[in-house]
């Protein structure tokens, strides 16, 4: 177990000088700056959970502006993580199957795309499988399921993602792996139905109701217009990868010698609802897919425990040689990101960025208006912030009518009454998910902008932009 985990803290060392998840900004500078005065889904759109925002706030508190150590909490929580797999699977099978699950799941989590670093999900999975583990080894005890309870609820107030642990929580009680009484019960409601009567009392419940359905909604729809049709079944058909990990999870369901992991398995299942229902999993690795690394690895425990003896020896090698292989070929792609994109390699970004253009330091004035959420990275390395409310241009967002016209109006105001003296923005913007007519043609008549990379020494792929006199 010690190897594995030095193997993994080895091979993820690229990602902590890569770029890091691109939603990372939004929940920075919300964390940031909500408040009293500025309420989260009232003041600042978006629609993760609460918990997700309290957490980058701790972060920036703790290590402001420091992405390395930022990047080393996130390492901490895959273990977190892992180690809650290698419990609940020691305990159902003993201590080869566990350090399979353990060394399966870590690998899978470096897979390029996941964003093991940074995303909701991430944060929201060492809570969650923490909650699972501690009952399953003292659910007797009611100080057990008081904590429990409290940890269970913690993933719900980070990510709707972790709403179908509900039913992975009902099957575990009533198939017996383990019981709940009032003590889980209550405190695993306390936090969310807290959460919800300050949302009530400060008015921001329509206003969150709205960003989940709207996201939610904009995202499925967004999906399908975005991909042909003929590109999907293609796409699935060639995920080799994607086959051989539910050819695992088969496994355990198939051979009888598997039986013992098939209620395990079962519980832990729904937790893959939101991610097949977005059709994400079998076209590209994706921060949803987090969700679906629980029951690989317990698959993997299963069918590495099942084999015994000489044979078993040769499979365990090249299982582990498979692993590795794996983990390889992962850290080239991660490698081979960082030196694509070296614009985007945030610890250089923010040295440069900072250097270059020193009037973006402390400034309430500052708009970033782009095709993606790395725009407000602009706000966190600046240290600035924007006045009105809409301080990113979201793609999911801007296809939905009744929002994008709410966030050219909140721009436009900006632009008309001064508060947005600085402007980033796309130099070449090719899409509809870019400023709209509009928006641009304010920009173009009111400020004076100038093409740069930030001096990255790339291609002059922004606008720096300032109002005119």
């Amino acid at each position: 177990m010690a190897f594995c985990t030095l193997v993994f803290v080895l091979l993820s060392l690229p990602l902590f000088f890569g770029p890091m998840f691109v939603d990372t900004w939004v929940f920075a500078y919300i964390g940031k700056h909500m408040s009293l005065d500025k309420l989260p889904y009232l003041d600042l759109p978006d629609n993760k959970g609460i918990f997700t925002y309290l957490f980058y706030r701790g972060l920036d508190f703790f290590f402001p502006q420091n992405f390395f150590a930022w990047n080393a909490v996130f390492l901490l929580l895959a273990l977190a993580s892992a180690g809650c797999i290698w419990l609940i699977v020691k305990k159902k099978a003993g201590e080869e199957a566990a350090l399979a699950a353990f060394a399966f799941y870590l690998a899978l989590s470096l897979f390029p795309g996941i964003d093991t670093f940074g995303s909701s999900e991430a944060i929201g999975m060492p809570f969650l499988l923490a909650s699972f583990a501690l009952l399953y080894y003292n659910s007797k005890s009611a100080r057990a399921q008081i904590a429990a309870g409290l940890l269970f609820s913690i993933p719900l107030l980070t990510n709707i993602l972790f709403l179908p642990s509900l039913i992975s929580l009902a099957l575990f009680h009533f198939l017996g792996e383990f019981r709940l009484s009032r003590q889980f019960a209550i405190p695993a409601a306390f936090l969310p139905l807290v959460f919800l009567l300050f949302l009530a009392s400060t008015g921001s419940l329509p206003a969150f109701v709205e960003w989940f359905f709207t996201y939610n909604l904009a995202h499925s729809g967004a999906y399908y217009e975005d991909t042909p049709q003929s590109i999907i079944p293609l796409a699935g058909l060639l995920n080799v990868p994607l086959h051989i990990l539910l050819a695992l999870v088969l496994a355990v369901f198939y051979f009888p010698q598997l039986r013992k992991f098939r209620i395990l398995a079962l519980c832990i299942a729904p937790l893959l609802l939101f991610t097949v229902s977005k059709i994400l999993l079998i076209v590209v690795p994706d921060h949803y897919s987090i969700a679906t690394l629980p029951l690989y690895a317990i698959s993997a425990g299963a069918v590495f425990s099942s084999f015994r003896g000489f044979d078993g020896t040769m499979v365990r090698a090249l299982l582990l040689s498979s692993l590795a292989f794996l983990s390889l070929a992962f850290l080239s792609q991660n490698l081979g990101s960082a030196e694509t994109f070296p614009q985007h390699a945030d610890l250089l970004y923010q040295q440069k960025f900072q250097s270059a253009y020193p009037a973006f330091q402390n400034s309430p004035n500052l708009l970033a208006v782009g095709q993606g959420l790395a725009f407000t990275r602009a706000y966190y390395l600046a240290n600035s912030t924007y006045s009105g409310k809409y301080f990113f241009y979201f793609h999911i967002f801007s296809k939905v009518p009744f929002l994008r016209k709410e966030m050219d109006n909140d721009v436009l105001s900006a632009m008309a009454n001064g508060s947005a003296k600085l402007i980033v923005t796309d130099a070449d913007c090719p899409n509809i998910f870019c400023p709209t007519a509009e928006v641009s043609a304010g920009i173009a008549s009111g400020y004076t902008c100038n093409r740069t990379d930030f001096g990255m020494g790339g291609e002059y792929n922004y606008s720096y932009c300032v109002r005119n006199a």
